[in-house]
């Protein structure tokens, strides 16, 4: 198994769970995304430190990569209507 083909894996089943998510939505749902985010934010700093130092290394490129795309998929969910599910692509 590659690295990309598991981290093609991951992605889709991390969609998964967040679109079919049946537990308790929480009243302030807008403080866990930015708290997510605020995480990530950190991450993305650490890899892109790590990728001036080794910019071709795979693995870096890879946590860098689904660290952009954990981001871009946690500020989508904070932007749509309250009361909107996704449920799929």
């Amino acid at each position: 198994m590659t690295l990309q083909r598991a981290l093609n894996d991951y992605q889709a089943a991390s969609a998964y769970i967040a679109a079919n998510s049946s537990g308790p939505t929480t009243v302030d749902s807008s403080g866990i995304y930015r708290t997510r985010l605020a995480a990530l934010d950190k991450v993305n700093n650490a890899m892109e430190s790590a990728l001036r130092t080794a910019p071709h290394d795979p693995v870096i490129n890879q946590y860098y990569l689904a660290t952009m795309g954990a981001r871009v998929a946690t500020q989508q969910m904070a932007a749509r209507p309250v009361g909107l599910a996704l449920r799929g692509f």
